[in-house]
């Protein structure tokens, strides 16, 4: 259910008395705040050099935190969308086309905020609902009819994105949008249920041999281990457990868990999105979604020989481990080393898992959330000020979501506003919603960002994992590139993914750095910095990024020309995803393994084949920190370079206050180009990526062949 993504907000009861009586506040002063909340939001700018703009108010940013009581009416959207379609008709009429541009995106702005607070939650019930159908028609009649006249060019109108642009065209493809997305919800719907496993099994201590208490309490029930065959089960025991009966009872019952009905649900995804590329001009789903990335991988024939590069470069970075894994599952009896056995040795041989568990004692949620923040603001010039009294019923938002007002620290800036990040640590109790991690624009100036943690017992510390950890610094930089980035919201919708995600894999990346670890890793009871070999755990090893090829491998090739869903069964389709996911592993795939119940299944559901630019961004990140540490040693000059205002200032220069041509993405899709005499098409907003980011000598790959 879309409209309860984000569990952030508003008990029922009072909540809806307050924002009713500052409703009536709203329209007896003739004003209304979703108005008020766009007026930032500036899609008609004239893009300049940053660098020229130097210490002058770069954007508008909201005055105010965000009350939710006063953005909870129907009637009040309803109203702004009507004024401004009607201001954008009589623009037309007047054949005032700067005008009417200015009006439509307006009413764009007005609508994409609508839906983020429907989302939320924010906005609801069967009026809001019947609301949001109607300012939808209100827009794309516009669109239509401007696209229609000629004045309304893709890739040149600001302010509406172009993935509302391709539904209004003449190629009908309104009804295959909508038929891929509940296709979509299906799978992911069948995805989640395996995630969550579909048997209980039992297990004696005796059988859990190696598994640290902290993590079996939790299955203990009247003297037995109750398991449920999901993730959750396999993430805890897997790396641990030195039973090897054990191991692969539960590895068994898990992959069975995905079985005819998923693939089946996959099948009837992967045609509906075929169907849609060869609609919109394009061969496959994968050259569709690629086509915006960096040229390294902006067709599937070339993201798979930058697939096949990077697996060539993990080989010897992996070579000396696996070697040692091998020899360990021989001596078990193995005559090579079992996939169902994997995690198990790679833990053994790597100790990451245990190291990271100990680790977790030293990173106490709410301070290590904060000293996180801190790091992430000295990153990129700006801090985070809390805001504690703005929460609870007074302005809407749940008890549990803590409000920061970010300023800009940036030299020259006087201390300017930025706009307000709403965070959400725990999901509400007794919650039957898992809810992933997500950072999204609710407005203007302010971005909600929920980690739905699951919330300790009352009166416990809740103690993250650094998966945790690595997760909250992932969501914060997207949360300082949304305020921080020039332009309107469009134009931050329509970023490449492998620019959109470069600011949030950087800070993930940053915030694993052993000497960065140091900065915000404090012994929850002694506040003790942990030691040294536990603050290395946190650095992606190179089986990590071995895990990510195989399942980028999969939802590349089921996208592409490599296979044909039509001609596809449920079987065929389980036999290509394994081939697939193969292509990139040292081990050969059990018998009960399907690729869906490992990160290709939540790839396909979420991202597609689009996958690989989060391998792009990470081969950037790394590239960009090993650079400014130069020929740095020592762990504290490390952080000393990255954590300071110089280099924090070039981050914001080059990446997360520029504003990329926001209409590039349009002019990339055939049913939408124009006349490139009229609006040419743009090259990627990056430099190209590096030579150096794939080399064996520098960057990402040489820090993994270091690590061995």
């Amino acid at each position: 259910n879309e409209e309860s993504r984000y569990i952030m907000i508003r008990a029922p009861g009072l909540n809806g008395l307050l924002g009713a009586a500052r409703t009536l506040r709203q329209v007896l002063g003739r004003q209304n705040a979703f108005e008020e909340l766009i007026k930032v939001d500036r899609p008609n700018a004239a893009l300049q050099d940053a660098s020229k703009r130097a210490g002058a108010a770069r954007h508008d940013s909201p005055s105010e935190a965000l009350n939710l009581h006063d953005v909870s009416s129907g009637i009040m959207w309803l109203e702004a969308c009507s004024r401004s379609s009607a201001a954008a008709d009589r623009a037309v009429a007047r054949q005032n086309q700067s005008l009417a541009e200015e009006q439509l995106a307006k009413l764009s702005s007005l609508v994409t905020v609508g839906n983020q607070l429907a989302a939320a939650g924010v906005l609801r019930g069967p009026f809001a609902s019947l609301v949001r159908v109607t300012v939808q028609n209100m827009l794309s009649k516009r669109v239509k009819s401007g696209m229609k006249a000629g004045w309304l060019l893709p890739g040149k109108t600001p302010g509406i994105t172009a993935g509302f642009l391709l539904r209004q065209g003449e190629n009908k493809s309104a009804g295959l949008f909508a038929r891929e997305e509940r296709a979509s919800a299906a799978f992911e719907r069948a995805l989640t249920a395996s995630f969550q496993g579909r048997r209980t099994l039992t297990f004696k201590e005796s059988e859990l041999v190696g598994v640290p208490e902290a993590l079996s309490k939790v299955w203990l029930k009247r003297g037995q281990y109750q398991l449920p065959s999901g993730r959750d089960s396999i993430n805890r025991l897997m790396p641990f457990c030195g039973n090897e009966e054990a191991r692969q009872k539960l590895f068994d019952a898990y992959y069975d868990g995905f079985g005819g009905q998923l693939d089946a649900a996959a099948l009837t995804l992967l045609r509906a999105r075929k169907e849609l590329a060869e609609k919109l001009g394009f061969a496959s789903w994968a050259e569709y979604q690629l086509r915006p990335l960096a040229d390294v991988a902006s067709h599937p024939a070339r993201a798979r020989e930058f697939l096949d590069l990077c697996w060539a470069r993990l080989q010897p970075c992996m070579a000396p481990k696996l070697k040692k894994m091998q020899e360990l599952a021989s001596l078990q009896g193995m005559d090579s080393l079992e996939h169902a056995h994997e995690q198990y040795f790679e833990s053994v041989v790597t100790g990451q898992e245990p190291n990271s568990l100990k680790l977790a004692e030293y990173l106490p949620a709410e301070a290590a959330l904060r000293r996180l923040m801190d790091v992430i603001g000295s990153a990129s010039n700006i801090r985070f000020q809390s805001l504690s009294s703005h929460q609870g019923w007074k302005t809407g938002w749940h008890s549990g979501t803590r409000c920061f007002e970010v300023i800009d620290e940036a030299p020259h800036t006087d201390g300017r506003h930025l706009g307000y990040v709403y965070i959400n640590l725990f999901t509400q109790r007794f919650s039957s919603k898992s809810l992933a991690p997500g950072a999204v624009i609710l407005a203007p100036g302010h971005v909600y960002l929920g980690l739905n943690l699951q919330a300790p017992s009352w009166g416990a510390t809740k103690i993250l994992t650094p998966a945790d950890l690595t997760t909250a610094a992932h969501e914060l930089g997207h949360a300082v590139h949304m305020l921080c980035m020039e332009g309107c919201m469009q134009q931050f919708h329509d970023l490449p993914l492998d620019v959109a995600e470069l600011p949030s894999v950087f800070m993930e990346v940053l915030a694993t750095q052993p000497s960065v670890v140091e900065k915000y890793a404090r012994h929850h009871a002694s506040e003790s910095a942990p030691e040294s070999s536990l603050s290395g755990c946190m650095q992606n090893s190179p089986f990590f990024y071995a895990k990510k090829l195989r399942n980028l491998s999969v939802g590349l090739g089921l996208h592409s020309e490599e296979f044909d869903p039509h001609s596809a069964t449920p079987r065929t389709l389980r036999e290509a995803s394994i081939q697939m996911w193969q292509r990139y592993s040292p081990v050969k795939a059990d018998p009960h393994f399907s690729p869906f119940g490992d990160d290709a299944g939540g790839l396909m559901a979420t991202v597609g084949a689009n996958g690989v630019a989060y391998l792009l961004c990470y081969l950037r990140a790394e590239l960009m920190l090993q650079a400014a540490k130069g020929k740095t040693r020592s762990r504290s000059q490390e952080a000393a370079r990255w954590l300071n205002p110089e280099f924090a200032g070039q981050l914001r220069l080059q990446l997360l206050d520029k504003s990329f041509p926001g209409q590039r993405l349009a002019t990339l899709l055939p049913s939408l180009a124009t006349e490139p005499s009229i609006v040419p098409k743009l090259p990627h907003p990056l430099p190209a990526l590096p030579a150096a980011a794939t080399g064996a000598e520098s960057g990402l790959f040489a820090r993994l062949s270091n690590k061995n």
